[in-house]
């Protein structure tokens, strides 16, 4: 009876140990929360879009949206039907532009994001001090900053540097006022630019210096003379056929 007992116990399978799980490593926290980065996408399509109406009011002599004025206009008989046609058109592409330019907001928003979390790895004090600049004020500066390479290290410039903030919005107001007028320019990029090689320069040059090698040992004398080099009279005193 003993014997079938043991021969029905080493039959059974063994019971499988339910496998470890390692616990979920805490999610990592982001150095913009989803809505800020949700109202500052609102904040730099609304400073494109505002950037492109200005730039067609310039060009179309001030006449606002083209659609009512046509129907408008149509109705009194001042338009044709291909006049209302085309300035329909128009509309219609006016409203593909704006969803173009909240796809780009989006776009830069999202890369700004991700570039600033980057940030936290090279200051200690990154978050400290970049928050204490309310980035919804500055939706243009965004938008340069997130044109070079080094974003994280020039909003933590500026936000030591709040002066230099003053100066990227005059100068970015400088660019809006040239183009309506229809001029090109672009002296924040250039600026931001010029900033950006700037700190790239010094961080290569604190980096160098800090991995230079140390200057090699000298060595030490061994006393004596060299037989090549003319004899002064203190050596000549001290040569033994000299002491007589």
């Amino acid at each position: 009876m003993t014997e079938e007992v043991l021969q029905n116990q080493a039959m059974q399978p063994e019971m499988a140990q339910p496998a470890q799980v390692a616990p979920a490593a805490p999610p990592q926290e982001k150095m913009l929360p989803q809505s800020e980065v949700n109202a500052l996408v609102g904040k730099v399509k609304a400073d494109a879009y505002e950037k492109a109406r200005r730039e067609a009011m310039a060009g179309q002599g001030g006449m606002g949206n083209p659609a009512p004025q046509a129907a408008q206009l149509m109705a009194q008989g001042g338009l044709s039907e291909e006049q209302v046609r085309s300035m329909m058109r128009d509309e219609a592409a006016r409203i593909n532009a704006e969803q173009a330019q909240m796809l780009e907001a989006q776009r830069i928003v999202g890369e700004f994001a991700t570039k600033m979390d980057t940030g936290k790895e090279a200051y200690a004090d990154f978050e400290d001090t970049v928050r204490q600049v309310n980035l919804r004020t500055i939706p243009e500066i965004v938008h340069l900053a997130n044109s070079v390479p080094n974003t994280p290290d020039i909003m933590y410039d500026i936000s030591k540097n709040p002066y230099k903030i003053a100066q990227f919005k005059q100068l970015a107001a400088l660019d809006a006022d040239a183009r309506r007028q229809g001029f090109q320019s672009n002296l924040a990029m250039q600026e931001m630019m010029r900033l950006s090689n700037s700190i790239s320069n010094n961080k290569q040059a604190v980096s160098q210096v800090q991995t230079k090698e140390p200057l090699g040992q000298m060595k030490p004398s061994t006393g004596t003379v060299d037989s090549s080099a003319p004899m002064t009279l203190a050596d000549m005193k001290r040569q033994k056929w000299a002491k007589g």
